[in-house]
């Protein structure tokens, strides 16, 4: 049986080259080895973002980007 990871990222804005190269591309390298289990964590975004407005269109843009 695979060990598993789970992991979360905030939707509190577009994703950039920086969320690639320090998130995305491990979790593409995990894949393989591990069961892995990728969130968006909307509810823990609230406590630190300023235009709560734009969560539900970060929230699509980040999930576009995923499975992209």
């Amino acid at each position: 049986m695979k060990r598993r990871v789970f992991s979360g990222a905030r939707p509190t804005g577009r994703q950039h080259l920086g969320n690639y190269l320090g998130a995305i591309q491990n979790y593409v390298n995990l894949q393989d080895e591990y069961d892995c289990i990728y969130c968006i964590v909307d509810v823990h975004a609230l406590t630190s973002l300023e235009d709560t407005g734009s969560l539900q269109k970060n929230i699509h843009e980040m999930m576009l980007d995923w499975l992209a």
